[in-house]
């Protein structure tokens, strides 16, 4: 079995030099036809050969979503050695769309499985993991900053810092997926963790950026108070509202969604419900990963 995952890889990388060479055509009508052909063919790549990584991690010990990020990491440099496949890929937005719906939608999976009282129950650990969750970061990222960039000004180190206080959830997710975790009392509190967090890192870039565009307009410190409070409240807004909808409106709208005879309508609303969530958590300036 090995050795035929591994004849697979190798497969996947062939088929990957050989269709570095067929580059999409700018000439004539074909454009279009010619660009999708690629992205779909690239698409295909990608999915099998982040599967079959994650095969290999697997009957190593190791997470999956290990074994498919090792192989997005070589897939994403194989111009190194000579496969410019995937090179224009990098500066399509179609494959950002793409992995950003499938974040959204891990999201939604782990979401699924967790319950609203479940949650409120770890709410306080919750708090202190996502404070800590920012803290030390930025502490750190100061840290190291004002040992490398001896000349710089304290705020520059200030603003390294902040800028590592975003967090990848989705990774921590995945990985309590595949260790079928999602329903312990840590995952709950790493989820509660990451809602508190996204909050945070935009308070404390809100603040940061503030002070930064203030010293370097008028030499002085001044932090935009109101802007900080309307982060807050919009926050604290779509929470509520989000968990009120879910509630009493959703939750009705499946029901009765349950007696129509298309099949799989209420599987639809359900993602629907998801996309739609994520569109309004990024208009309120949050993660849509968040509202997933």
């Amino acid at each position: 079995m090995k050795r035929t995952l591994y004849l697979a890889v190798v497969l996947l990388f062939g088929i990957a030099a050989w269709a570095g060479d067929q580059s999409p055509s700018s000439e004539g009508g074909e454009h279009g036809d010619s660009q999708l052909i690629f992205f779909l063919l690239a698409i295909a790549v990608i999915l099998v050969a982040a599967k079959m990584g994650g095969e290999l991690f697997k009957r190593w010990s190791m997470p999956t979503v290990l074994g498919e990020l090792v192989i997005g990491v070589v897939l994403g440099n194989l111009v190194l050695v000579g496969i410019p496949f995937f090179e224009s890929l990098k500066s399509q937005p179609g494959l950002e769309m793409v992995a950003e719906i499938g974040v959204i939608l891990l999201l939604f999976d782990v979401g699924l499985e967790s319950q609203l009282h479940e949650l409120l129950e770890v709410g306080l650990s919750a708090m202190l993991v996502a404070l800590l969750g920012v803290l030390a970061p930025i502490g750190l990222g100061y840290w190291v900053s004002s040992m490398f960039l001896t000349e710089a000004a304290w705020y520059v180190h200030l603003f390294i810092g902040a800028t590592l206080a975003a967090t990848s959830v989705g990774i921590t997710a995945r990985v309590l997926q595949d260790l079928k975790k999602t329903k312990s009392k840590e995952a709950r509190i790493i989820l509660g963790a990451a809602v508190v967090d996204d909050v945070l890192g935009l308070i404390v870039l809100a603040v940061v950026s503030g002070i930064v565009s203030s010293i370097a307009q008028s030499g002085q410190v001044d932090v935009e108070y109101l802007r900080v409070l309307k982060i807050i409240g919009k926050a604290l807004v779509f929470m509520v509202g989000s968990f009120l909808i879910g509630r009493f409106v959703v939750s009705h709208i499946l029901r009765y969604a349950a007696r129509f005879r298309v099949r799989r309508i209420p599987l639809v609303i359900a993602v629907a419900h998801c996309f739609a969530m994520s569109a309004l958590a990024a208009a309120f300036g949050l993660a849509p990963i968040v509202g997933a």
